[in-house]
């Protein structure tokens, strides 16, 4: 077990990786199973719309990831978010499945889950070379201000300038995952804004079986 204290971003062990994001699951199946009974009784505007803005809230918490952030700030941080995520999941799909008549309920199902993958997916590459091209851009500056220090290098012990530019292959890193962070908490945000027009109260059911759309 490493010792407490900074986070390393490097070599971190996979087992203590899953620990460190354990919290973030178990939040986020607890409040799956909150927001659901809530759902029947409120709707699902205001937790879908409370659960983005808190996960957009945690996502620019995320956005001040660091070196030497320290895993006591990952874990609540990310349980921010994952508490929020659990919130407006449930009541996003609960809600479109309930707009649908019983007959179409299967293949809204079967819809819902691949919509869901493939955007899962295409959202992840996206980010995911978002972050690529932050941190060659961001390299490329921190090598030109590194260049500045080579006349100094001769005098740099062979492990002080090993650390230095690791140090600074870290703080790329981070930065770039602080980037994505940052626009992750942007759209999150804006999704919550459009969340406004989802109907408000529990659902009412015609005699046909279809619930009705009430908004307050």
């Amino acid at each position: 077990m490493p010792e407490a204290g900074p986070v390393t971003f490097i070599r971190y062990p996979a087992l203590n990786t899953g620990l460190l994001i354990l919290p973030h699951a178990l939040v986020m199946a607890v409040l799956m199973s909150i927001s659901g009974r809530l759902y029947d009784k409120i709707g699902p505007r205001w937790l879908v719309v409370s659960g983005l803005l808190l996960a957009a809230f945690g996502s620019y918490l995320l956005a001040g990831i660091n070196p030497d952030m320290t895993r006591e700030e990952v874990v609540l941080w990310t349980c921010i978010r994952a508490a929020g995520v659990g919130m407006a999941m449930m009541s996003i799909m609960t809600g479109g499945l309930a707009s649908l008549s019983p007959d179409l309920t299967n293949s809204g199902s079967a819809i819902n889950t691949v919509v869901q993958r493939v955007s899962a997916v295409l959202g992840l590459a996206a980010l995911t070379a978002m972050a690529t091209a932050q941190q060659a851009q961001l390299a490329q500056g921190r090598a030109e201000l590194l260049e500045g220090t080579n006349s100094q290098a001769a005098h740099l012990h062979l492990l002080q300038l090993f650390g230095l530019y690791r140090r600074t292959q870290v703080a790329v890193l981070a930065d770039s995952y602080a980037n994505v962070f940052l626009l992750t908490a942007g759209f999150t945000a804006l999704a919550a804004v459009g969340a406004l027009f989802l109907r408000s109260g529990p659902a009412q059911h015609t005699g046909e079986g279809q619930p009705a759309m009430m908004a307050e």
